[in-house]
C-alpha cells in the first residue's frame, strides 16, 4: 500500500497534530475527499499511536467542532505490527468551501490551501446557489438601507 501523501492522502505522525488533522479534513472535503493517516510520518514511516479510552471521540468532536459545515468523516483503526494508525475517510463536501478555525481550505497536491475570498464566493454561489448579498447581514439595521439601494437591488 502507497503511504506517501498526495492529493487524497495525508500523514501525521502524532494525535498532537490535531489541528493540522482539521484543516485537512476541510481541505479535502472542499476537493474530492481523501484519507488521513495517523501514526506515519510524512515519508509513510509506520510510527503508530496510542489509542486510548475516548481518544476517538476526542478527535470526532474537535473535527465537528472547528469546521463549517461540520464534518463527521469515518474513522477507523488499523493495527500494524502492534502499533495503531487511525484513518479518517473524509467524502466531498456538497457545499464548499469547507471552513476549519474560520477560514477556508482546498486541497492542491500535498497542501492544503486558504482560498482567496474570491475562489470562497464562487464556491459558494456554484454549491448553494445563493450569492453572499442573498444571505443575511446580522447586525445592520433595515433603517440604514436607503430606498433607492433597495429598489437596485430588486430590478
Amino acid at each position: 500500500m502507497n503511504l506517501l501523501e498526495s492529493q487524497s492522502r495525508e500523514n501525521k505522525q502524532s494525535l498532537h497534530e490535531w489541528r493540522q488533522v482539521v484543516e485537512s479534513v476541510a481541505a479535502f472535503a472542499t476537493n474530492q475527499g481523501g484519507f488521513i493517516r495517523i501514526g506515519i510520518n510524512p515519508k509513510g514511516e509506520n510510527f503508530g499511536v496510542r489509542i486510548g479510552k475516548g481518544t476517538l471521540e476526542d478527535l470526532c468532536n474537535k473535527i465537528k467542532q472547528n469546521t463549517d459545515p461540520p464534518q463527521y468523516p469515518s474513522i477507523k483503526v488499523e493495527v500494524h505490527e502492534e502499533a495503531g494508525i487511525i484513518v479518517i475517510q473524509v467524502e466531498e463536501s456538497p457545499i464548499k468551501p469547507v471552513w476549519a478555525f474560520g477560514r477556508p481550505l482546498k486541497r492542491v497536491g500535498r497542501t492544503n490551501q486558504h482560498l482567496s475570498r474570491k475562489e470562497t464566493h464562487r464556491m459558494v454561489e456554484a454549491t448553494t446557489g445563493r450569492t453572499w448579498n442573498a444571505l443575511p447581514s446580522v447586525g445592520f439595521p433595515l433603517k440604514e438601507a436607503s430606498k433607492e439601494y433597495v429598489r437596485d437591488l430588486a430590478t
